[in-house]
C-alpha cells in the first residue's frame, strides 16, 4: 500500500506568539500548562502528534467535553500519541492549522470549529497537502452527533482523524492489520453523487448501501454492493475501493471528502464521484422503538421501525447473480453500535420474511411509498445472503 508521502520543505514563516494561547487539555484557564509543555516537546519519541484545536466562543466547559473524547478515542487507538489542546481566542484558526500542521510538524489536527471561511480552508488544504491529516465540522465526521453531545462528537471526530492520519501515514507505519481497519474507517458514512438525482451511498464496509429518492424525495434503497478488495490507486498517491459490481473509488488523502469514480481501465465518471455527505443527528427515535441499538447486549427483544418498503439487489460476495430482498427505509435512522466496535447510523435496514403471508406482505406494500411499522428480531449480518450490517427477521407489520 501507498507509503506517507515526503514532508515537503516549506520556507514558511509563522508568527507563533499567539500560538501561547495553548492550554492542556481540559484546562482552559490555565495558559502554558504542564500537559501543554508535555505535549509539545518533552516525549519527543512518540509516534503521533495530534493537536486540538477549539473555538473558544463555545464555551470552557463544552471545549473541555470535546477535548476529553478526543483524548479518549485518540490514546485508546494510540496509547504513545501526544494530544495537545489550544483555543482560537487572539488568533486565527489558520495560523494554528499553519503552525501545528507545518512549522510544528504534527501528525494530526481535529479542529472543534467551522472551517469554511476561506483563509481556514486554504490552510486546511495547505496542510493536507504537505501529509497533515485534518477535521473539521464543516467535513461531516460527526457520525450522526452534534454540538449536543460534545463528548461523543469529539470521539466521532477523532476516530476519522485517525483513519486519515494512518492513510497519510501508509501501511509499514500502523501494520497491517489496524491499517486494514483505518482504511475502512476513512470511508464510513453516508455519500452523494454529484449529479443531480443526487444518489446516497451509505458505506459500512463490506457493504456500500446504494439509495435513490422514490417520487415522493424520499431515499430507499435499491442495490446493495460489497468491497471486495483495497488497493493503492493507479498513480500509487491514493486508495482504491474496489466493489463486485464493477466500480471502483479512489480516495486521495489530501481531499478526504471525496470518492472518485471509476471503471478500469481508464474510465472515469465525474457525475457519478461523491461526496461527503452530513449524516442525520438521530436524536430523535422517530416513531422507532429506539434510536440506540447496542448489538453487543442486545437481548433479542422485538422492536419496532417506522418507514417505508423497498426492494433491492444484493450483490453477494460469491459473484452470483444478485438477489431480490426487502428493506425497511427508515423514517428516522437509528445508531447501531457493532460487535466490531464500529458506531454507525443506519439508514436502512434487509428485512427476513420467513412466514409466507409476513412475505407477501412485504411484496404488496413494496416501493408504494407507504409509511408502515415493522416488527422483529435483530441479528448482526452473517452469510452472502445479508445486505445491510444489521438484518431483522419480520413478525408483524402495519
Amino acid at each position: 500500500m501507498m507509503k506517507k508521502k515526503s514532508m515537503l520543505l516549506i520556507g514558511l514563516v509563522v508568527c507563533f506568539a499567539a500560538l501561547l494561547l495553548c492550554v492542556g487539555c481540559g484546562d482552559q484557564e490555565s495558559q502554558g500548562s504542564q500537559d501543554s509543555q508535555e505535549s509539545q516537546g518533552s516525549n519527543s519519541e512518540a509516534q503521533l502528534k495530534i493537536q486540538v484545536i477549539s473555538d473558544s466562543n463555545l464555551g470552557e466547559e463544552w471545549i473541555s467535553q470535546i477535548e476529553q473524547g478526543a483524548r479518549e478515542e485518540i490514546t485508546g487507538q494510540r496509547a504513545d500519541a501526544e494530544v495537545g489542546c489550544s483555543v482560537i481566542k487572539d488568533t486565527t484558526a489558520a495560523d494554528q492549522i499553519l503552525g501545528y500542521g507545518l512549522s510544528e510538524g504534527f501528525d494530526g489536527l481535529l479542529i472543534a470549529a467551522d472551517t469554511m471561511e476561506t483563509e481556514t480552508a486554504e490552510a486546511v488544504a495547505q496542510a493536507r497537502e504537505q501529509g497533515v491529516a485534518v477535521v473539521g465540522f464543516s467535513d461531516s465526521a460527526n457520525n450522526g452527533y452534534n454540538t449536543a453531545a460534545p463528548e461523543d462528537l469529539g470521539k466521532a471526530m477523532a476516530q476519522v482523524l485517525m483513519a486519515q492520519i494512518a492513510l497519510q501515514q501508509g501501511e509499514d507505519a500502523w501494520g497491517q492489520s489496524d491499517f486494514g481497519d483505518q482504511v475502512g474507517r476513512a470511508v464510513l458514512g453516508n455519500w452523494t453523487t454529484l449529479n443531480s438525482s443526487e444518489d446516497q451511498k451509505q458505506f459500512v464496509p463490506p457493504y456500500v448501501m446504494e439509495s435513490s429518492k422514490n417520487s415522493e424525495g424520499r431515499y430507499e434503497l435499491n442495490r446493495v454492493s460489497l468491497i471486495t478488495e483495497n488497493g493503492d490507486t493507479p498513480d500509487g498517491n491514493g486508495y482504491n475501493y474496489i466493489l463486485n459490481t464493477g466500480n471502483n473509488y479512489y480516495l486521495y488523502p489530501e481531499n478526504p471528502g471525496q470518492l472518485e469514480c471509476h471503471w478500469e481501465p481508464d474510465g472515469y465518471s465525474g457525475s457519478d464521484s461523491l461526496k461527503k455527505a452530513a449524516d442525520d443527528t438521530g436524536i430523535d427515535s422517530g416513531g422507532n422503538s429506539t434510536f440506540l441499538l447496542d448489538m453487543n447486549t442486545y437481548g433479542y427483544s422485538e422492536e419496532y421501525f417506522m418507514g417505508t418498503i423497498s426492494t433491492f439487489e444484493g450483490y453477494g460476495a460469491m459473484g452470483n447473480e444478485p438477489e431480490e430482498c426487502f428493506a425497511l427505509n427508515l423514517a428516522s435512522p437509528v445508531r447501531v453500535y457493532l460487535t466490531d466496535g464500529r458506531d454507525i447510523l443506519l439508514s436502512a435496514i434487509q428485512l427476513n420474511a420467513a412466514e409466507l403471508d409476513t412475505e407477501q406482505s412485504l411484496s404488496n406494500l413494496a416501493n408504494s411509498g407507504t409509511v408502515v411499522t415493522v416488527t422483529g428480531e435483530l441479528f448482526e449480518a452473517e452469510t452472502d445472503h445479508h445486505f445491510t450490517p444489521v438484518i431483522m427477521n419480520v413478525s408483524g407489520v402495519e
